[in-house]
């Protein structure tokens, strides 16, 4: 073996200091361009949709992108999909995935009573009258020392520990 370390050891590295045994590093994983792997994910898949029956109820917008919520949903399908075609074991993950999660999705997606494009029938946000209105008014938000039921305290850090 080498000193510049080309090859994978025969045995385990021993950390001099504390004896402990660990696995030889692996070389860093490439870095994974996110954007054009999702949007290679999102031209495959949509090259696949197929709406049935009357195309009346459903509105896509051609500029998806600027819209928060299907942006979410987007990325949440496709984060599953990664999952169940990449780390299933069996092809019945592939199935769940259009089952649970395809098919639950594109019919808020594309429903254009409800769903995120109901104002771009004609396009983007062609319907609205004020395109920089929030759609859900949020209000006020709740007061200093309020949490969600069930959830645990939280207890900010204290810089007097130093």
């Amino acid at each position: 073996m080498s000193d510049t370390h080309d090859t994978e050891p025969d045995v385990d590295v021993v950390d001099p200091e504390t004896g402990d045994r660990s696995e030889w590093p692996s070389p860093a994983e490439p870095a994974i361009d996110w954007r054009a792997d999702f949007l290679d994910w999102f031209t495959a898949h949509f090259a696949t949709v197929e709406v049935t029956g009357s195309k009346d109820g459903v509105t896509w917008c051609k500029q998806w992108w600027e819209h928060p919520e299907a942006v979410a949903r987007l990325w949440a399908l496709y984060y599953a999909h990664k999952q169940a075609w990449e780390m299933a074991d069996t092809l019945s993950a592939q199935s769940d995935w259009w089952h649970y999660h395809w098919d639950h999705h594109r019919t808020i997606l594309l429903d254009s009573q409800l769903g995120p494009f109901r104002d771009c029938v004609d396009g983007h946000l062609s319907k609205r009258r004020n395109a920089e209105a929030p759609i859900i008014a949020l209000g006020e938000l709740p007061p200093d020392g309020w949490t969600p039921p069930g959830a645990p305290a939280y207890e900010p850090e204290s810089d007097l520990d130093d």
